[in-house]
């Protein structure tokens, strides 16, 4: 395919078809004319196995603001022991290790790179 053919590739494919190139339609930002048109996802996403949708909320702030508290909860997470390290050590952070697992907010989507919020068009249908 040359570069031209890649610049229009699709373009007298018909509707609806793979090659079609169409873009998927812009999700509006929610206002309050139209409510429950849009959710907003949390995923928690990892690179290398990529992303699980989490919780859904009806406003960008509710989603933004759990977000944020997954990734609070990340940070707050304690570096296992040096390999060399006691027993009790090890002990003493699998079990703290254990409780900071249980009481993620996204649990048990813990451990992830990151959590984005994602809007997603809502049919009430």
């Amino acid at each position: 395919m040359t570069s031209i053919d890649s610049t229009h590739a699709g373009e007298n494919a018909p509707e609806g078809s793979l090659g079609a190139a169409r873009r998927p339609p812009q999700v509006p930002a929610a206002n309050d004319e139209e409510p429950n048109q849009v959710i907003f996802v949390v995923q928690a996403v990892t690179m290398y196995e990529g992303s699980d949708p989490v919780r859904a909320f009806a406003t960008r702030e509710a989603a933004s603001s759990f977000a944020q508290r997954c990734r609070d909860h990340e940070d707050a997470r304690r570096d296992p022991p040096r390999v060399d390290a006691p027993d009790e050590e090890w002990e003493a952070w699998t079990e703290a290790n254990h409780a900071w697992e249980q009481s993620h907010p996204a649990e048990p989507f813990s451990r992830r790179e990151n959590y984005a919020v994602i809007p997603l068009a809502f049919d009430p249908s």
